[in-house]
């Protein structure tokens, strides 16, 4: 797991430089998926987008963060399906770079979610994901990561 973690954040971080938000699976336990008992949640991520808007502004900027969910995807005997939550809700941690942090449980996809940045530097913002899953037993869950760049 820890050599996925690093991938992941190797793969945000380039893709953080071009500009795009990225879904890096953030952990999960070796629940089943789907119920065919072969595929574990690791397999699982919740398909979405974080959004902060604006990404670069003086300090005090105040920012918008939106995440934006459409369902889980699980790889499930080599075929990817995709399944609407169950329930309209989705836990949410919020940690904005920058020492505060922010729990939305349960947080309504769509929801924005305000922070104000009152220092200059760079920031990333990183909100994790909890759903039940709906292809089968235990939680899914995803982080996703932004930066914010305040002068």
């Amino acid at each position: 797991m820890a050599n996925l973690l690093i991938r992941a954040r190797r793969t945000a971080r380039r893709a953080r430089l071009r500009g795009a938000a990225l879904v890096v699976l953030a952990g999960a336990g070796a629940l089943g998926c789907g119920g065919d008992g072969g595929t574990n949640l690791a397999n699982c991520r919740i398909t979405g987008a974080l959004t902060s808007t604006p990404r670069i502004g003086a300090a005090p900027l105040a920012v918008t963060n939106v995440l934006a969910v459409s369902g889980v995807g699980c790889d499930v005997s080599g075929q990817h399906a995709e399944k609407p939550l169950i329930g309209d809700s989705i836990h949410l941690a919020l940690d904005f770079g920058d020492g505060k942090a922010l729990a939305l449980d349960p947080y309504v996809p769509g929801t924005p979610a305000l922070h104000t940045y009152a220092a200059s530097g760079t920031f990333t913002v990183r909100a994790t994901g909890t759903v039940l899953n709906p292809h089968g037993d235990g939680t899914v869950i995803t982080a996703w990561e932004t930066e914010v760049e305040v002068n």
